[in-house]
């Protein structure tokens, strides 16, 4: 996103009344921070410069919440992260 210049067109589209809506990973990103995240993924698979997301929300978003297939990861998030 930073690479392609996303970070900041997403900004300024925003401010023109454009609607930004993600899923999954798309939600997580308008968050404060994607750090906790890498407890569900795979971190290794892409070497990130920043874990920072686009804080177009003041909290980190958690995606499949009531998913099983993430529940321990979910837990391991929330007993690191809080």
């Amino acid at each position: 996103m930073r690479a392609s210049g996303f970070t900041k067109i997403i900004k300024k589209l925003l401010k023109k009344g454009v609607v930004y809506i993600g899923q999954s990973a798309g939600a997580c990103v308008a968050g404060s921070s994607i750090e906790p995240l890498k407890l569900m993924d795979i971190p290794e698979a892409v070497k990130l410069d920043s874990y920072g997301g686009l804080k177009l929300i003041d909290f980190v978003f958690i995606p499949h919440h009531k998913n099983p297939k993430y529940r321990k990861a979910i837990v391991n998030i929330e007993k690191n992260y809080g």
